[in-house]
């Protein structure tokens, strides 16, 4: 369960979010949608506790941000699938490494690393491109490496900031279609995006960032 309660989040003495109060239950799926700049990164990051909120609290699963240390972030970014802007790829490793890796600084054992991320990988359907480069791979193959990276660890929410912001229309749809699978298969999923029109195509629960205030749609 993530529960946010009026929560203001600010950078310097500019208010970015405003007094944001919201339940989250495992297996939902959240479309938070708003203009480029509004604070739909911000809203993840708290999510994450990668930003620390000014006024009220957030709670994700038993870590709570008044009172979470360093040590216990990493474990808390460990149990949540997050899938960056930028694809935070290394270019001079295969995909099977990229996706490694995240299992590796855990220190888990060979067998279950291999074990893991052939089964990430076959389900985001990339298997077969296990051995190439980031760099070989199209835009949106990457992206689904990206998503098989944040999904290896078995998360309980995957987290994804504009996972369609540099994909063309039809691949757009296919990353959109791999999210929806994805939380048919139980995973909550909280995504953000500019595209209004994505949104609407999406069945879950939807949300908008405007001036700061964070509000809840009808739902689609």
């Amino acid at each position: 369960m993530i529960t946010i309660t009026n929560a203001s989040v600010a950078y310097g003495s500019h208010l970015v979010l405003r007094d944001i109060t919201l339940q989250i239950k495992p297996g939902e799926f959240v479309l938070v949608t708003g203009q480029t700049g509004s604070g739909k990164s911000t809203f993840l990051k708290l999510l994450y506790m990668g930003m620390d909120p000014v006024k009220g609290s957030v709670s994700v699963g038993g870590y709570h941000s008044a009172s979470i240390t360093t040590r216990q972030k990493a474990l808390l970014r460990r149990s949540l699938g997050i899938v960056f802007q930028d694809h935070r790829l290394f270019d001079d490793r295969s995909v099977y490494d990229n996706v490694a890796f995240a299992l590796e600084v855990t220190g888990a054992r060979h067998r279950d690393i291999q074990r893991k991320v052939l089964h990430a990988l076959g389900d985001v359907g990339l298997s077969h491109q296990r051995h190439r480069k980031p760099s070989e791979l199209s835009g949106g193959e990457q992206q689904r490496v990206v998503i098989a990276r944040a999904l290896v660890n078995s998360p309980v929410f995957l987290l994804a900031d504009e996972p369609t912001g540099n994909l063309d229309p039809a691949t757009s749809r296919e990353i959109l279609q791999l999210l929806a699978a994805i939380n048919m298969g139980g995973m909550g999923v909280v995504m953000a995006t500019h595209n209004a029109d994505q949104a609407g195509a999406m069945r879950g629960r939807r949300m908008v960032i405007e001036e700061g205030v964070l509000r809840e749609l009808p739902a689609c």
